[in-house]
């Protein structure tokens, strides 16, 4: 096993002369070390990190000591390992490390993944449907399709939605929050609708000459009143 040994031993002859007890000592060390890995940085969700990320390896020896620990970042040439380091970047990095002790004992390489999004989701608005007359007004529901998406860590869903307004009021800019996977969120904006869904309402006032039972005993001249409470008259 492994450890520290010690032998003893001598030799006798055929007369029974017998020598004094010797001793040997060694060291037998047939396990490879263990390397531990952790790592501390902005938390995000679903085992995403939002920015920068500390990692920290951490070598147990087998029966003797540790000699030496070398990691690479995403296949990148071989580093000594002395102190902690830093991953860094938008991406899925792959951390492959191992440990050797003073017998030369290897441990089989391990590979560890650092997931790291710390970039905003992004989204475009469509043209909102029906298209305003040359007023800038609509008389009917709006609804204004917009994509998502998200370059490192994805949205949920197929980033695809819609933005409906159907109250009527002016300039009417409803707000859409998209969320990646790694749970970065922003809130965007949409066009601004003006929505007016009533008609006008229009009164006639006749004026001219009447006799004494109000009917007019001439010309009438009518006119008319409209009225639009939002849009406006054209």
């Amino acid at each position: 096993g492994n450890g520290a040994h010690v032998v003893t031993f001598h030799s006798a002859d055929k007369a029974d002369n017998a020598e004094a007890d010797q001793t040997v000592n060694f060291t037998t060390d047939v396990d490879a070390p263990h390397t531990g890995f952790s790592v501390a940085g902005p938390q995000g969700q679903n085992d995403w990190f939002t920015g920068d990320v500390t990692v920290t390896l951490n070598a147990q020896p087998g029966a003797l000591a540790v000699q030496s620990t070398v990691y690479s970042v995403d296949g990148g040439t071989p580093q000594p390992y002395t102190v902690p380091f830093t991953v860094s970047g938008d991406a899925v990095h792959t951390l492959t490390f191992h440990s050797v002790d003073t017998a030369g004992n290897t441990e089989a390489e391990s590979q560890q993944t650092v997931k790291i999004d710390g970039t905003m989701p992004s989204l475009t608005f469509g043209d909102p449907s029906p298209a305003a007359n040359s007023n800038g007004w609509h008389n009917a529901p709006v609804a204004i399709p917009y994509t998502d998406s998200d370059a490192t860590s994805g949205v949920d869903g197929d980033g695809t939605g819609t933005v409906r307004i159907d109250a009527e009021g002016k300039d009417q800019a409803q707000t859409v929050t998209i969320t990646d996977i790694a749970g970065n969120s922003k809130d965007f904006t949409a066009p601004a609708v003006s929505l007016d869904l009533t008609p006008p309402t229009t009164t006639a006032t006749p004026s001219g000459s009447q006799d004494n039972n109000g009917a007019y005993t001439g010309p009438v001249t009518v006119t008319l009143s409209a009225t639009d409470a939002l849009s406006g008259v054209d």
